[in-house]
């Protein structure tokens, strides 16, 4: 048995991808949350888009990375275990979410 294929290994990496999945999907929720306290001391006009566009992105990256969360729990818990594919779909959605937040909190 070789160290890439151990079933130890493979059960660490699974489960630090699928904590490192759920915390995307927390903290793109935090971020909406913020925009939303922060929404009535926005004076622009460009700040109801702003929130509309953060919302919508926080929301789909809630959403996939909740989504690969429970793919890879559920991969992880069968037996046997089996560690699906890197999703980078709340990775690209998460860059998209944090571009939007430094946009509206940057008048902060």
């Amino acid at each position: 048995m070789t160290p890439h294929h151990d079933p130890r290994i493979e059960a660490l990496r699974g489960y630090g991808l699928t904590a490192l999945y759920a915390s995307l999907g927390l903290l793109a929720l935090m971020l909406v949350f913020a925009a939303f306290r922060l929404w009535p001391a926005a004076h622009s006009a460009d700040a109801n888009i702003e929130v509309i566009v953060l919302v919508l992105a926080g929301g789909a990256t809630a959403l996939a990375s909740g989504r690969t969360t429970i793919l890879y729990w559920r991969g992880l818990r069968a037996k046997p275990p089996a560690c699906p594919p890197l999703k980078l779909a709340p990775f690209y959605l998460m860059a998209f979410t944090l571009l939007i937040a430094s946009v509206y909190f940057t008048g902060f």
